[in-house]
């Protein structure tokens, strides 16, 4: 006899989860709407992810999933190296930073002291650690062949310098520094989510907000919907929802601890419509010390609106609290490349997203470790924060609990 499979979340790991678990699933959603943070909205009638734009070759579970759900022909490509690291009006063309894992280290020097606000002590570090070898050599050795992204993650430790406040944002424009080939939909990765809906056999109950999770000789799930609070006998949980939400419907001590661990960073998506071309042909941009990220040349993506030359999504880190004022920071970066570009705007759309992305930490590893040792029997846990902070690995961890459900028929 299976054993009944409750889904907390129906963002692209809950809908993925269900999809590969191949039976009746019931998935409780708290919002009125699936895809949870890989979602896209109507914007001057063209479609702009508020999440994650692009899935990289290497992604092969999101690559995977792309292929059985038959949605292959509809991949568009996209060149990554056609992109800039921008300060202070000077522009770094990112083929420096793909030829960086083959550089010798002098060739690094000359490249991190380009950059400004460097982190000399950490350099220095590195700069000891890899005289003598390529930074890929290094890697390599220290690392071995296996998780080879890695090195993409340690590229970007040094180059923004500061380790705790490396986060996927960084990634949303830019997938990898060293993938030169990318792949997305004319209505953005949204369309994934779409098509796992239609072919899950998940019931999903909109508008359900879970409360309480309770473990034992049964488990129990409290459920709010309507403002009227149930409580339901769950067989094993899946939850897929952001680590401070889990904390917050979890009595397990242990637990709640680990998850409290994980770091977000909140993001405001600020889109400008453009009247003529700014940055033609070029895919994107990062901004090191504002810490934002830019997608250029949208239109090219998502189909030409009459009488906008351009469509530029820019995203905005924030943490906590605090809330800088997104179109206003997004402008200042821009004009880094064209100081008439705020003239050139036609308009302008701002959309906040809360817990945009878990912050990748150096103990981001051992807190995943913390997490799954403290869980206790019936639950599982999936999610982007249990891995690198990605659509892959939201993918991955899903598809890793589908096969643990699965052995429990």
């Amino acid at each position: 006899m299976a054993t009944r499979a409750t889904i907390i979340g129906a963002g692209i790991s809950g809908l993925s989860a269900a999809y590969f678990l191949g039976r009746e699933t019931e998935i409780f959603e708290a919002s009125s709407e699936a895809g949870g943070r890989v979602r896209a909205a109507n914007i001057g009638n063209q479609w702009v992810d508020l999440g994650a734009q692009f899935i990289a070759k290497e992604d092969k579970h999101a690559m995977g999933l792309v292929k059985s759900l038959g949605l292959s022909k509809k991949l568009k490509v996209f060149d990554l190296r056609n992109f800039f690291v921008c300060l202070k009006g000077h522009k770094l063309d990112s083929r420096h930073l793909f030829e960086l894992a083959s550089l010798e280290i002098k060739e690094i020097e000359e490249l991190f002291l380009f950059l400004e606000g460097l982190d000399e002590k950490k350099f220095g570090k590195l700069q000891e650690e890899i005289a003598h070898e390529t930074l890929e050599e290094w890697y390599r050795r220290e690392f071995g062949e296996e998780m080879l992204w890695l090195i993409d993650s340690m590229c970007r430790t040094v180059t923004f310098s500061d380790a705790k406040e490396l986060s996927a944002i960084f990634g949303l424009a830019v997938v990898s520094s060293f993938v030169e080939e990318c792949y997305s939909f004319d209505k953005g990765i949204n369309e994934i989510a779409i098509s796992l809906l239609k072919e899950s056999k998940a019931k999903i109950n909109y508008g359900s907000k879970v409360n309480w999770l309770e473990f034992g000789k049964s488990n129990r799930i409290t459920v709010e919907k309507n403002g009227v609070n149930s409580e339901l006998k769950g067989g094993k949980i899946l939850s897929t929802v952001p680590a401070p939400e889990l904390a917050r419907i979890v009595g397990e001590k242990d637990l709640v601890k680990a998850l409290n661990k994980i770091e977000y960073a909140g993001c405001g998506v600020v889109v400008f419509e453009t009247d003529e071309k700014v940055f033609g042909g070029k895919l994107g941009a990062m901004f090191p010390k504002e810490k934002i990220s830019a997608a250029f040349d949208a239109t090219a993506r998502f189909g030409n609106k009459e009488g906008v030359e351009e469509l530029i999504v820019a995203l905005v880190p924030f943490k906590g609290d605090e809330r800088p004022d997104f179109a206003k920071a997004a402008l200042k970066s821009l004009n880094e490349f064209d100081r008439e570009f705020e003239s050139k705007v036609r308009s302008t759309t701002v959309v906040e997203w809360e817990l945009g992305l878990p912050v990748c930490s150096p103990s981001l590893f051992e807190t995943q470790m913390k997490i799954q040792e403290s869980c206790p029997e019936g639950l599982l846990v999936a999610g982007d924060f249990m891995g690198l902070p990605s659509l892959d690995a939201s993918i991955e961890t899903a598809l890793a609990c589908a096969k643990g459900l699965n052995k429990t028929r």
